[in-house]
């Protein structure tokens, strides 16, 4: 670990190639902890502290003006009014395609950490601006967005789509998205079973389906 002027280092070394400068901690009782994003815009693996960082990693690679991603990739210190060192290591860094970059924490709801907290977001901000990058608190998603971003969840209902489409993808994806744009007209803005079921398909998925009785 090399210790360096933020304005130097700023220039002189590339944060997305950086390891992360600690471990993000395993705290007892948490049903979520440490784990890794397979980011699709590095080509390899990212460092996710917690739920809440996993899921603003997924919205920043998907962004098209990020062009890398790492976790906790530098600590930086200063001194307060009273002369004493303080630090802090932000959780998540992400270059653009303009060279600046994003310093960011990602709390769980918009008080975590409290105060210190707060005073910490607050040095860290004026020495980004000071260098031409920027950090943010990121609040946590609307509901409905964290949802959308959870991998796994078409998965999860394979064999009810498999014996609904007659394993036929044309079927699959007329049922997907006629139930999506019937969710955003409803308003509800979600698709469940029910509302899966109420979608009219080809005469080969719906047979299979809903077979003749005798």
């Amino acid at each position: 670990m090399v210790r360096q002027r933020w304005a130097d280092a700023a220039l002189a070394v590339a944060s997305e190639d950086l390891a992360p400068v600690s471990a993000f901690p395993v705290i007892p009782g948490r049903r979520w902890g440490p784990g890794l994003w397979w980011s699709a815009t590095t080509g390899k693996h990212v460092s996710a502290g917690s739920n809440a960082m996993r899921t603003q990693l997924i919205v920043l690679d998907r962004d098209p003006r990020v062009t890398a991603l790492t976790g906790r990739p530098v600590r930086l210190l200063w001194r307060n009014p009273r002369g004493q060192v303080r630090s802090r290591v932000a959780q998540l860094f992400a270059r653009y395609t303009d060279g600046t970059a994003l310093l960011a924490d990602c709390p769980s709801h918009p008080d975590a950490g409290g105060a210190g907290a707060m005073k910490a977001a607050e040095a860290v901000a004026k020495a980004c601006t000071y260098i031409g990058w920027t950090y943010r608190r990121l609040p946590p998603l609307d509901g409905i967005l964290a949802a959308n971003l959870n991998n796994g969840t078409l998965p999860r209902h394979a064999p009810y789509l498999h014996q609904r489409t007659a394993s036929r993808i044309g079927s699959l994806t007329r049922l997907i998205r006629q139930a999506a744009i019937t969710a955003i007209h409803d308003g509800t803005e979600r698709i469940t079973k029910q509302s899966l079921d109420t979608i009219r398909l080809d005469h080969l998925a719906e047979t299979h389906h809903r077979p003749r009785t005798r």
